[in-house]
């Protein structure tokens, strides 16, 4: 009976064929290890990537939403003379700049309801909340419904100046009132409010209108004085 003569080294053909077997399988090993360094390589950028573009399509909405607000206090202050005065009480940390650019309908003496129907508040929330007594961009007590052809210079001059509103863009805090804003992540939630004030800092003869954002987990602010990169 032929037996076969070990290699040089000692090694039987058996005992070469698991160290091959025994390296083929920590090449296999190898073989994975770099794919998955590959994968996360691409994750990673792929991340970056989208991240770059969310923070785009932010910036994009945020502008494209400023210029609306914009237009709309040009048209108010067009055709009523000035622009929305707030804040005149310092205390009030609310804007009513909501209602006074899709203005308001007063069914009844304690009631202003806005003219896109959406949403009402009382004349008590006006004045402790808004620091207002009523609102410029509004109809007389009683009046229901705006009648254009009405020659009486306050039924003229209301005006919806926000007509193409979306639903997005105006949400209520816990005191039931409507704020404008644009929906997108900032530092109290997903929805970040317009903040407005007139005379402005920046701006004494007209307003400064602003907007607080989050970006890559940076505080941002957009105002019409300074825009975000």
């Amino acid at each position: 009976m032929n037996r076969r003569n070990p290699a040089p080294d000692g090694r039987t053909p058996a005992r070469e064929a698991r160290r091959l077997a025994g390296a083929r399988r920590a090449y296999t090993l190898i073989e994975l290890l770099v794919v998955i360094s590959i994968i996360a390589a691409l994750a990673g950028l792929l991340f970056v990537v989208l991240s770059g573009v969310d923070k785009q399509k932010t910036r994009r909405l945020v502008a494209a939403q400023m210029a609306q607000v914009e237009t709309a206090l040009d048209h108010y202050h067009a055709r009523i003379g000035f622009y929305p005065s707030w804040p005149t009480n310092r205390n009030a940390a609310v804007s009513p700049l909501y209602y006074e650019l899709v203005g308001t309908l007063r069914p009844d003496a304690n009631t202003f309801q806005t003219l896109d129907r959406r949403w009402t508040v009382s004349l008590a929330d006006v004045t402790t909340v808004l620091g207002l007594d009523r609102f410029v961009n509004a109809g007389e007590v009683g009046v229901t419904t705006l009648n254009l052809d009405n020659k009486d210079p306050d039924s003229v001059r209301i005006a919806n100046y926000l007509p193409n509103l979306k639903d997005t863009q105006v949400t209520t805090n816990h005191q039931g009132i409507a704020l404008l804003g644009v929906p997108v992540k900032g530092p109290n939630g997903r929805f970040c409010e317009w903040n407005y004030w007139s005379p402005g800092i920046h701006h004494p003869e007209s307003f400064d209108l602003w907007v607080v954002v989050t970006i890559d987990n940076n505080t941002v602010t957009n105002g019409n004085w300074h825009r975000s990169q």
